[in-house]
């Protein structure tokens, strides 16, 4: 399964579609797709990308980069994500 994927179902799983100006990877361009997803994620400490600030978008996932993602996705305290989105 393709990494932006999977980002853009956790985030719309767990709120909904936000409004993120960051750009946390350079390898995500602005008008992408996945963009908000993938930044707002970031913003909740749900994925943080390779140390070399890429998130390489077209590259496979792992099963522990899944079941992280997935326990980190949980943890996340919904109403600070609730704050973010301004609700």
């Amino acid at each position: 399964m393709k990494k932006k994927v999977l980002v853009l179902t956790l985030a719309l799983s767990t709120v909904g579609s936000a409004a993120v100006a960051s750009n946390y990877f350079t390898d995500v361009p602005s008008d992408a797709w996945y963009h908000t997803a993938v930044n707002a994620l970031k913003d909740w400490g749900i994925t943080s990308g390779y140390p070399d600030g890429t998130f390489k978008p077209e590259n496979n996932i792992t099963r522990g980069e899944v079941a992280s993602m997935i326990y980190r996705e949980h943890q996340a305290n919904v109403e600070d994500i609730k704050t973010f989105l301004g609700r």
